[in-house]
């Protein structure tokens, strides 16, 4: 278990925001291979889908907040 606290062991991808520095950034897992390994039954589409949804969210409001 990667943090006790907050009972994550797998990590799927970063959101980074610097408010002052107007960032916002979303980086994930380019090959969800070992996730798929600790979860067979997962459907990788979707959370491929989910997660790439989040990085153009993510790359949207960044630059509005550049703006």
């Amino acid at each position: 278990m990667h943090d006790v606290f907050t009972r994550e062991f797998v990590n799927v991808g970063v959101l980074v925001h610097a408010p002052k520095a107007g960032f916002l950034r979303f980086e994930r897992l380019s090959s969800l291979d070992r996730v798929k390994g600790m979860f067979p039954g997962l459907h990788s589409d979707s959370l491929r889908e989910l997660l790439g949804f989040l990085a153009s969210r993510a790359d949207e409001l960044n630059g509005k907040t550049s703006e």
